[in-house]
């Protein structure tokens, strides 16, 4: 009569030896065949990843730029650092960006267009300049030559207008003057100003 125990632990033995078999076999698919690695050790996994680890630590270097090598992630945020501060130049806080320098310039793609139109439309500092209409000049002004007006004042105005030389002669055309005595003239502020008499006082009084 067959022993029943020990069939029963050869049954397990068997599964466990062809469950850890094809754990094997799925664990060796996924890992793939090593002969295709492009590495030089292709029998062992893990110096096959040593040696890749070494291949790429050799094209990180900060001492060399090439097409072939790269810098480590310390020295590209130096060298990004150091660029963005040479291009603000200490530049202030509300124009070190470009939106901001936008901004500043109106958005105008040709401002330089736009100033040198500007500053072309000014009158030359040799040219004779005309104001029309009421001009309030403030301060002290120094002018190179005396300034030409050609404004028409009304004979009756009082106003602060700066005369012309023509409008200044037409008033002073025609008008004349007579020597007078002193004698007469004496005599005739006496007779439109009479001096009240109780303003003299008789010096005995003292």
């Amino acid at each position: 009569m067959p022993d029943d125990t020990k069939l029963t632990l050869e049954s397990r033995v068997s599964a466990l030896s062809v469950a850890v078999g094809n754990r094997v076999r799925t664990i060796i698919g996924n890992i793939g065949d090593l002969t295709n690695l492009t590495t030089t050790e292709k029998s062992n996994l893990v110096s096959a990843l040593n040696e890749l680890k070494t291949s790429v630590g050799a094209l990180i270097s900060d001492e060399t730029t090439a097409t072939t090598t790269t810098w480590s992630s310390t020295k590209i945020d130096s060298a990004i650092t150091a660029a963005i501060e040479g291009l603000v130049n200490s530049a202030p806080g509300t124009l070190d960006t470009l939106k901001e320098l936008a901004d500043a310039l109106g958005n105008d793609a040709s401002f330089a267009t736009t100033v040198a139109n500007q500053i072309a439309a000014k009158a030359d500092d040799t040219a004779v300049v005309k104001l029309t209409g009421d001009q309030t000049v403030a301060g002290v002004k120094t002018f190179s030559s005396a300034p030409v007006v050609s404004a028409t004042i009304a004979a009756d105005d009082d106003s602060t207008k700066v005369a012309t030389t023509s409008w200044v002669n037409a008033k002073i055309t025609g008008v004349t003057y007579e020597v007078v005595p002193t004698a007469e003239v004496t005599e005739d502020v006496e007779t439109l100003l009479p001096i009240p008499s109780d303003l003299f006082v008789d010096n005995s009084d003292f």
